[in-house]
């Protein structure tokens, strides 16, 4: 990870993939582990469509706004964020001098496996040794990190497997929000698409009954306003959650640009919004950590799958916390991760096997 200060606060640019190629080796003894390969996160820029075709005059004001030509009547935060941006940019480019992360891989497509139509099973497993395991379904392997836990399970239904379940030193919750996105791919192909869920039945997921005095909670959510303040205002009060602070996660593309524009209008962004959250009754001090505003990375190509986050909070969490990821896609050691999907991204033609090597982040 790579720290950026400005005079007010702090950014990290993390890479994705060797985060969690780095918790696989802190763990696995022998000399072989597994990698996410490259093509995975190859987010080349967007090449730009020209035209000929003349626009009429009196459209060209409309068009430019529909494209998002113009830049006017933008809201205070928006200006504050693209002034952040473009200083976190030019600064990372600087420490970064031929960076590689910010170079096309030169390798070979990847076939997108990851939409092809699968319904994983209601199973639980885990694997407690200190290599990989792999687990077969449907003629297709899966790769079973070491010392981790998972149930492929409805989180509306926790209660059948909470008597499984403990209290939790760290927490990270990915919730299917609706969005404008998945509803379009769904209409095109309805395998392509997650399920989403209504805001009214995510709050009902009983996270209080799985998080002490002193957890610390971590909720992915999009930009838009009605989602966050139904976290803020409704989800936290009723899991017990107080909001101690809230981190922009920017998304770069290999070239070391915004993935898009940053607007003011309801189009996609290229940025998601991490908040943290306490139990209401903890004492803890995060005074640190709420310097760091924002979280750069050149995202995965696949929708919706998140860089592991865990290093970020480590300095304010026990050693080895106990971790629960809801909503989860892949496995991480020291994890216990439920969702329906949580095999989805453990793949193991997603993977390739590489020898074990000292990595320092």
């Amino acid at each position: 990870m790579i720290k950026i200060n400005s005079s007010e606060w702090t950014a990290i640019y993390l890479v994705h993939n060797e985060l969690i190629y780095k918790s696989y080796n802190d763990y696995v003894e022998c000399n072989q582990t597994y990698k996410l390969k490259p093509q995975l996160f190859d987010f080349s820029p967007k090449v730009q469509k020209t035209t000929d075709v003349e626009v009429p005059a009196s459209k060209s004001k409309a068009r430019k706004r529909k494209l998002g030509i113009e830049n006017v009547n933008l809201l205070p935060e928006t200006i504050e964020l693209k002034q952040s941006c473009e200083f976190l940019v030019t600064k990372l480019k600087e420490l970064t001098e031929n960076f590689k992360y910010f170079q096309r891989n030169n390798v070979e497509s990847l076939s997108r496996i990851w939409e092809e139509p699968i319904v994983f099973p209601k199973l639980h497993g885990a694997n407690a040794r200190n290599n990989f395991q792999t687990f077969n379904l449907n003629n297709q392997e899966y790769l079973i990190p070491p010392h981790c836990q998972f149930f492929n399970h409805d989180l509306l239904k926790l209660e059948e497997i909470s008597a499984s379940l403990t209290k939790f030193d760290f927490v990270v919750i990915d919730p299917p929000w609706k969005n404008k996105y998945i509803k379009r791919i769904k209409k095109a192909k309805q395998e392509l698409g997650y399920k989403m869920l209504d805001n009214d039945i995510l709050s009902d997921i009983p996270l209080s009954s799985f998080i002490h005095c002193d957890s610390i909670v971590a909720v992915w959510c999009t930009n838009s306003n009605q989602h966050q303040q139904k976290l803020l205002n409704e989800f936290f009060p009723r899991w017990d959650l107080k909001l101690i602070h809230k981190i922009i996660w920017l998304k770069l593309n290999t070239a070391g640009s915004l993935i898009c524009d940053i607007n003011d209008d309801n189009k996609k962004q290229p940025y998601e919004v991490l908040f943290i959250a306490s139990h209401n009754e903890s004492k803890r001090d995060v005074s640190e950590k709420k310097k760091l505003k924002y979280i750069l990375s050149v995202p995965s190509i696949i929708h919706s799958h998140k860089p592991p986050i865990l290093e970020i909070f480590r300095d304010i969490l026990p050693p080895n916390p106990n971790s629960l990821e809801l909503f989860a896609r892949y496995l991480q050691p020291g994890f216990t991760s439920i969702g329906l999907e949580v095999l989805k991204l453990m793949d193991t033609r997603l993977y390739g096997q590489n020898n074990k090597e000292r990595i320092s982040l």
